[in-house]
């Protein structure tokens, strides 16, 4: 007899629902962006993972609905039309449109919805005919409704949902929970005057305290018992309110700003017993050596080493000089972890080259470059530098002053772990053979070249083994260095096209790049033969090109460049990334979209489009006719 290893379905619902549930927060969002406007999975795909997922993950997938498109409100009244038991399941239904007929079949099959969400920004041709005429079919006990504060829709479509949801409320036996998201409304006098007529009302959730003041005074006829407000309450607040109407505080539910602000602490306060000798030092009967190790130890998190290494210009880490201020001891342990990533600061005399100098450290990330105002320093120092911590600096960022007359490479040598290297610096380099070493920087992987146009060509002298990554952040004649290295390169950067560079193909020069980034700045198109190449380029997966921004003008040249796009090179093409832009997030934004249109046409293709977010375009469900 096999032995059943499927689990109970008490635990298998256990497994699931962290992945299933939809917060209550998150389903009552009234914000201008739908919460639910993402391109992720769908959760759904939990539910063909086997039969007994199938079974107990039904009831917690329809338990919250949202309907965000007539394809979905479709498939929906179609799923409950062939399950009646399906309807039972929903308590929680969100509708972000009107939807037409299929929303009364929903409605008329979901009878144990409790929490109802609807949007009054409709826009024509969607039509609230079914959803008018299904709402008196339900009897929720909260009533969620959201409008565009500004520019909202006042159509036929919109003003016939109000005078449904106003009809109904006096048949929603259950109603006693009201949010809204705005004061000012086009629609709420007769759902107002309904609810007031109901006399059921005890809860009202807003945003704001100028909207709970609003909703105070106006449901005077509710017997309200809590006004919630989403928006925490500073002090100027809570004395507005006092002023204005103190009788409301007793009802208010609110979050005070401090306190929503605040880090949590979840620590306990624990308290420290006196010293019985306040003369004792900690490990004094230890040999010297161990007492280095451990207070160097406990040195490397207290000076957050770690997380300086992530990132070294993060605001929030501790400052470290008061701890290298406690002792000598803690100075002369703590020296090391201080000035292991530095980033270079002529304001703190501690950070400034000279000094970083005379401690000779062993630096392994070097920071002088910044979005703000670069700190600069003399070829001199860099030298100094890099001769000083070359064994082991493994990160450079660094901006160098120029000079006179032009140097040798010779100044890179000591760069013998070197991984990471952004050169901004104007100064010359002497570009023959004999003054540049071959074997500089053996271990260097990325390179960032900002300024230096005679660098780039020194650098075509070296052997650079280990470079995988270039970004060039400059129009620069680039074609030479290409020709030196590009064979070893996965990722490649160009802000600017060169002329020269459409002499031999970028992947001709570059046949094993899997990541290619190009600018497209001052209205500039590539070449529609961009990617083409003599031999074909199997490694290439993902294109970027980089556009500031598309505004209407620049639309049907890219409409054009794409469906010109030559991809004969690059059968391995997955993937074109366009950071100006993130996906619609609406079914009316979605219909008008240029974009969904491209990623459409490419996706015909096998390749994604993928917005400034980095998500790929996830076809949408579409109505399809009768069958």
């Amino acid at each position: 007899m096999p032995l059943d290893n499927s689990l109970p379905d008490e635990i298998v619902s256990e497994i699931l629902s962290p992945a299933l549930t939809v917060a209550d927060e998150v389903f009552s969002d009234t914000s201008r962006v739908s919460p639910f406007s993402n391109y992720s999975e769908s959760t759904s795909a939990y539910l063909v993972v086997c039969k007994s997922w199938l079974r107990v993950a039904t009831p917690l997938l329809y338990n919250v609905v949202v309907l965000r498109s007539k394809a979905q409100a479709k498939a929906l009244a179609r799923a409950l039309s062939g399950n009646v038991d399906l309807g039972r399941f929903i308590k929680k239904l969100r509708v972000e449109g009107g939807y037409g007929a299929p929303m009364h079949t929903i409605l008329q099959r979901a009878p144990n919805i409790s929490d109802l969400y609807l949007s009054f920004e409709i826009w024509t041709p969607d039509t609230t005919d079914g959803l008018c005429k299904g709402l008196d079919l339900i009897s929720p006990s909260r009533l969620i409704f959201r409008e565009a504060q500004r520019k909202g829709p006042k159509n036929r479509m919109v003003c016939k949902l109000v005078d449904a949801v106003a009809e109904a409320i006096p048949k929603w036996d259950r109603l006693s929970v009201l949010d809204f998201s705005s004061e000012y409304s086009t629609a709420r006098d007769k759902i107002v005057d309904s609810l007031n007529q109901a006399k059921r009302l005890h809860t009202v959730v807003v945003h704001s305290i100028s909207i709970a003041m609003w909703a105070h005074r106006t449901f005077k006829e509710c017997p309200l018992r809590v006004i919630q407000i989403k928006q925490p309450l500073d002090s100027w607040d809570l004395d507005f309110i006092n002023w204005h109407d103190p009788a409301i505080r007793t009802l208010l539910r609110y979050t005070e700003w401090e306190k929503a602000t605040a880090v949590q602490d979840n620590a306990p306060d624990l308290e420290i017993a006196p010293a019985f000798n306040p003369f004792f030092t900690p490990m004094s009967q230890a040999p010297n050596e161990v007492q280095d190790a451990i207070w160097s130890r406990v040195l490397y998190f207290a000076m957050s080493v770690p997380e300086r290494a992530a990132d070294p210009k993060r605001k929030d880490i501790p400052k470290c000089l008061p701890l290298l201020r406690v002792s000598k001891l803690f100075h002369r342990l703590g020296l090391p972890h201080y000035y292991v990533h530095v980033v270079l600061n002529y304001r703190a005399p501690y950070l400034e080259p000279e000094h970083i100098l005379s401690q000779r450290p062993r630096i392994q990330t070097l920071h002088g470059l910044s979005n703000g105002s670069d700190t600069s320093v003399s070829l001199n120092s860099f030298e100094a530098l890099a001769k000083c911590s070359g064994p082991s600096l493994l990160e450079c960022h660094i901006c160098v002053q120029g000079t006179r007359l032009p140097v040798s490479g010779a100044i890179f040598n000591d760069l013998a772990v070197l991984r990471k290297l952004t050169w901004r610096s104007p100064v010359a380099f002497v570009c023959t053979e004999a003054d540049t070493p071959s074997n500089a920087m053996p271990r260097l992987e990325e390179l960032q070249i900002d300024v230096g146009w005679s660098f780039v060509t020194m650098l075509t002298f070296m052997k650079l083994e280990s470079l995988r990554i270039v970004h060039f952040l400059q129009s620069l004649d680039y074609n030479q260095f290409l020709e030196a290295h590009g064979s070893k390169l996965s990722e490649l950067e160009i802000v600017s096209l060169s002329e020269s560079v459409h002499e031999s193909s970028i992947l001709d020069l570059c046949p094993r790049l899997a990541s290619l980034k190009l600018g497209c700045y001052e209205r500039a198109l590539p070449s529609e033969d961009i990617l083409l190449s003599r031999q074909p380029t199997t490694t290439l997966a993902k294109v970027t090109f980089d556009v500031p921004y598309m505004d209407k003008t620049m639309v049907a040249g890219w409409e054009q460049f794409f469906e010109s796009l030559n991809l004969a090179s690059v059968p391995n093409l997955h993937e074109v990334h366009m950071p100006c832009f993130d996906w619609p997030t609406s079914e009316r934004d979605i219909a008008k979209s240029h974009w969904v249109l491209w990623a459409e046409k490419f996706q015909t293709r096998n390749i994604h489009l993928i917005d400034g977010k980095g998500m790929k375009w996830r076809p949408r469900l579409k109505v399809s006719g009768r069958r």
